[in-house]
């Protein structure tokens, strides 16, 4: 089975995709498509934009379009509301072999001191069953989530390092968005140093969207060996936007469990 969404290795992470399979009869392949831009960014006063569909594959397609707008609650969880504040239009539509289809996108919304946040779901619907066919087959089919941000009339990027913490040889802390656009995690690191400032051991810590005026709580396990061995915690995380960094001092009893 050939799955496939065509973008860029940087824009990979903008774009939720989920796999359903069910089972229709026939011998089918999921839907190979591109999709361009895999973000949307209107600007303040901004009305209208393109997205571009184009069919990679052997087969035609159907996909079904359906607006939320996206928040996030005090766990950090994404929610989403249907909307009438961003159109996608058409609301169903079929890209044949080597064809490709444009989304209109319009805003009906003004621009606010926040940002304001959407989603775009693409849902591929399932092929009707043909004449004839009888013998069951699994088809994975694709749901595809794209962001749209609408910029805040002065837009301000903040991220902050809050209540680091270290206990039971679990590095813990919050990282907030201060400012009024969101950000995106890029990389995030937690580095170990000894007395003498020298790296002892360095963890990933893994995240993803923060949006305006949210909070994430992100946590790491530290190996109890290595963790013993550092005198001191670099905490840094690189967002799309800018580079936080925090310190904090390292006892042996944090370290065990």
């Amino acid at each position: 089975m050939s799955l496939f969404i065509g973008m860029g290795k940087g824009a990979c992470f903008a774009v939720l995709i989920f796999l359903f399979a069910v089972f229709i009869p026939g011998s089918l392949h999921a839907a190979d498509f591109d999709i361009n831009p895999v973000r949307v960014f209107f600007d303040p006063g901004q009305k209208a934009s393109v997205i571009k569909i184009k069919n990679n594959g052997e087969e035609k397609f159907s996909l079904q379009l359906t607006v939320f707008e996206w928040s996030q609650d005090a766990e950090g969880k994404d929610v989403y509301v249907p909307t009438k504040e961003l159109i996608a239009f058409p609301k169903i539509l079929s890209v044949g072999k080597d064809e490709e289809r444009l989304i209109r996108v319009g805003m009906k919304t003004a621009a606010r001191n926040e940002e304001k946040t959407f989603r775009i779901y693409l849902d591929e619907i399932p092929v009707q069953e043909t004449p004839g066919e009888s013998s069951a087959k699994i088809r994975t089919l694709m749901r595809v989530g794209l962001p749209v941000f609408l910029a805040p009339l002065k837009p301000s990027a903040k991220a902050e390092i809050l209540e680091p913490a270290l206990s039971k040889g679990t590095l813990s802390f919050v990282l907030r968005n201060s400012g009024n656009v969101h950000f995106m995690i890029r990389k995030g690191k937690a580095q170990g140093v000894d007395a003498a400032g020298i790296t002892v051991f360095e963890t990933e810590i893994v995240g993803r969207y923060i949006l305006q005026g949210n909070s994430r709580r992100l946590s790491t396990p530290l190996a109890q060996e290595d963790c013993k061995k550092a005198s001191a915690l670099n905490i840094e995380i690189t967002t799309d936007r800018a580079t936080v960094s925090e310190r904090m001092d390292v006892l042996p009893e944090m370290c065990s469990p």
